[in-house]
């Protein structure tokens, strides 16, 4: 996925055809997460070397710093989106 995604987001004739362009980009984003989330995931939940697996639950400051990342990266994606639609309408007129 990662390497086909490059490949149609490199090339220009495609990179700007508005069909190829949402799915290259989602198989750009599967490709990232099946290789980062998914693999981290599975990988914690290998059993020890005493064949267990344990038992994990976050605490409330790592589940209010978790929530802190989100919405500080929901913030920056509101504004460049602002500041992408203000660029959008800007060369439209």
């Amino acid at each position: 996925l990662a390497i086909v995604s490059t490949v149609l987001l490199v090339i220009p004739k495609t990179r700007y055809n508005k069909a190829i362009l949402p799915v290259a980009c989602f198989m750009a984003f599967m490709a990232l997460w099946l290789e980062k989330g998914l693999a981290l995931i599975v990988v914690g939940f290998i059993p020890s070397m005493m064949e267990t697996v344990t038992e994990y639950a976050p605490t409330i400051p790592e589940a209010g710093i978790t929530l802190g990342i989100w919405a500080i990266g929901a913030l920056i994606l509101t504004l460049l989106y602002k500041v992408a639609m203000g660029v959008k309408r800007e060369t439209a007129s």
